[in-house]
């Protein structure tokens, strides 16, 4: 059967409100032991279960496990070793903290279906059997975890014994409770430090036994709220990732709401979501969208409730993705307040006034600043946007960073600072003839396909916009088309690279393709959904690829992103960096000849400022939480040392982060990368 066309996502790493869920789903309780765990071939028994799949997302399985193999960068057929993969992430999906399943739920598991499900897919029709036993265990188990704190609450909680607990307990690869006693105490020990932590932030004990109570009758009540297809997205979810961590399938649901996102449709904060156990994490931020401008949120943020303008706070820990995504989504210029607690462990209070995405939200802006006599120019660029309509001559990147340079030199900018922090991607075409700005003609990135072919992607454009020193300025979130750009300027020699240690470090190409149209029989509705899959990756015209690795800077800058496992290189089984051939090219400068000097200049000035100091506070401080394995149940030592932290960390809490109410404050970074395109000019002449 012919394939549909597919759908570009062409180097975007930021594009939808992922629904990936995980949640908590019922059924009576099994009888003792792994219900019917037999291996592929087998007639598998799921006994009563409303979660029994219908034959068309038997297909969708096979499907999927089809094109995965077939159509998948890596050319990796589905063996025991994706198996094993698969059955991993899909553990981690349901428990990632290691708190619900008991240890022998696991063995049973794995025993059973570590090396077997990538059988299943070959069966006509394809059995799924392996991630419904699977789910009803966990929803078993789920159950018997929440009645137990549940138990807890009523009884009370003591915060004065001697107890520590170990938050992360994945991080530390820690084992299953062995017994159910084992798991409630686990639990126990959770729901003292949710009180500590509450105590600490100035509630009372009993708004958060009232809080706590809520969400585990709501634990309860939504037990019974899922569909087999809800599953089969979780599970196959784990499929695609075992893949690489761009892969997936989406739910026909799911699927409309990328479509949403894509076309920007719905108002809400600009930030893919997904659901990680009981939490929804934001992934990442959405260009132009009321989260990128606030500056206070990050990738693997928690969202614990959500605020409605003056409204009480819902508490959102346990609730189904798509009704979190329901909440922070409303009408335009209202207020949302969400609760977070940062990868660091730290919460906050994060206001925001909804808005849509638009293209006028991420365009390029250019500016004027004058030190020391110099007059030099900085062009923001958030996104490499396009006009939605597919309009070649409107609205885009490129032609709006070709105004702003033709500004910027009727004004006598002496250099140039290309802002690429934040951007995390977009349109593969615009990336090329952005750099192509800067440059004569000439390959500005590869791209290797699947079955090795090379392709060299040229700027056409033979004149050059700008002549001037320039630096290119990165972050860590800087990714896909921006890692482009500013690895070509610096292959080229045309740029230095300034930023933390190095960009994102996303170098691959994703396409979306529907199913429903290769399933067999006729189906008058979606309920084939749809697969994303990594089909390319990108490489330098040095040969080096941006994927793990990134653009390395040539002069690094502390950054808030520092100690945080927000690069592509932390994700599991992401695709490794390599290299091919060089492209043909001609460096036409080397702006790293008094690269020494300009080091050693700009770390003299960090050296001596207050802003870098203290920014060097905070990063040392979430180093030294990061080490720290256990924390104290006693709320009087926890108190202690949050008051100690607060003191160490000193005034500055956000570098440069404004929430709605509050002014924009100074951003010293771009001070520092002004400072260092002043001394590039002077060494220069």
């Amino acid at each position: 059967m012919t394939a549909p066309p597919l759908r570009w996502i062409a180097g975007a790493s930021v594009l939808c409100l992922s629904l990936t869920a995980a949640v908590a789903i019922a059924t009576p309780p099994l009888p003792g032991g792994v219900a019917s765990l037999s291996g592929p071939g087998e007639s598998t028994q799921i006994g009563v279960s409303d979660l029994t799949p219908p034959r068309y997302e038997r297909d969708v399985a096979r499907l999927v496990g089809q094109n995965l193999q077939r159509y998948h960068y890596t050319v990796h057929a589905l063996d025991d070793e994706i198996s094993s993969r698969w059955f991993d992430n899909y553990l981690e999906r349901l428990d990632y903290q290691r708190m619900i399943f008991l240890q022998s739920d696991v063995d049973a598991f794995s025993a059973a279906y570590r090396e077997t499900m990538d059988d299943g897919l070959e069966q006509r029709p394809a059995l799924v059997e392996a991630g419904v036993v699977i789910y009803e265990r966990y929803r078993e188990r789920m159950r018997a975890r929440v009645i137990a704190a549940q138990h807890i609450l009523e009884a009370g909680v003591d915060l004065t014994d001697q107890e520590s607990w170990v938050p992360m307990r994945h991080d530390h690869e820690l084992p299953w409770p062995t017994t159910e006693a084992e798991a409630n105490e686990l639990w126990r020990k959770r729901i003292e430090d949710e009180f500590i932590v509450g105590l600490i932030d100035g509630q009372t004990q009993e708004e958060i036994s009232e809080r706590l109570t809520k969400r585990y009758e709501r634990y309860l009540r939504s037990l019974d709220d899922v569909e087999s297809t809800d599953v089969l997205e979780t599970w196959l979810g784990a499929l695609g990732a075992a893949y690489d961590p761009h892969s997936t399938w989406f739910k026909p649901a799911t699927n409309d709401d990328f479509d949403i996102e894509i076309t920007n449709s719905v108002s809400g904060i600009g930030a893919q979501l997904r659901s990680d156990g009981e939490f929804t994490e934001i992934v990442e931020i959405i260009t132009g969208g009321p989260a990128f401008k606030s500056k206070r949120l990050l990738p693997e943020d928690q969202i614990l409730a959500v605020a409605q303008g003056d409204e009480e706070p819902v508490d959102v820990v346990g609730q189904r993705i798509d009704r979190v995504v329901a909440l922070i989504r409303g009408e335009v210029g209202t207020e949302v307040r969400l609760h977070i607690r940062h990868a660091d462990g730290e919460r906050e209070i994060v206001s925001m006034l909804r808005d849509r995405v638009t293209l006028e939200a991420s365009a390029a802006e250019e500016e004027i600043h004058e030190i020391d006599g110099h007059k030099l120019g900085v062009i923001d660029l958030p996104s490499f946007y396009v006009d939605p309509t597919g309009d070649r001559d409107g609205r885009r990147a490129s032609s709006d960073v070709k105004a702003a340079l033709r500004e910027l030199r009727s004004q006598g900018a002496e250099g140039l600072i290309l802002d690429l922090r934040g951007n995390g991607g977009g349109s593969l075409i615009e990336a090329i003839d952005v750099a192509g700005l800067f440059l004569t003609s000439g390959p500005i990135v590869q791209v290797r396909s699947r079955t090795g072919e090379i392709e060299a992607l040229h700027d056409s454009d033979p004149q050059v916009h700008w002549l001037a020193p320039m630096v290119v300025l990165t972050d860590p979130t800087s990714a896909s088309a921006s890692e482009i750009v500013a690895g070509a300027l610096q292959d080229y020699g045309r740029a230095l690279v300034v930023g933390s240690h190095h960009t994102h470090g996303k170098g691959t190409v994703q396409q979306v393709a529907p199913l429903t149209p290769m399933l067999p029989g006729r189906h008058t509705r979606d309920v084939g959904g749809a697969l994303k899959l990594t089909i390319q990756k990108f490489y330098r015209v040095s040969g080096s690829s941006t994927q793990n690795k990134g653009v390395e800077s040539d002069i690094v800058l502390p950054s808030r992103w520092d100690g945080l496992d927000i690069y592509e290189s932390n994700l599991s089984y992401a695709l490794p960096w390599d290299r091919i051939p060089p492209a043909p090219h001609v460096r036409i400068g080397d702006p790293t000849k008094a690269l020494d000097q300009l080091k050693s200049l700009s770390s003299a000035r960090v050296s001596n400022s207050e802003d870098f100091v203290q920014l060097e506070r905070l990063l040392e401080e979430r180093e030294a939480l990061k080490l720290q394995d256990e924390v104290s149940l006693v709320l009087s030592e926890r108190r202690a040392e949050h008051e100690a932290r607060q003191s160490r960390a000193g005034t500055l809490e956000d570098q440069g982060h404004s929430g709605i109410d509050q002014p924009e404050e100074d951003d010293f970074i771009l001070d520092e990368a002004l400072s260092i395109l002043k001394d590039l000019i002077d060494v220069g002449r």
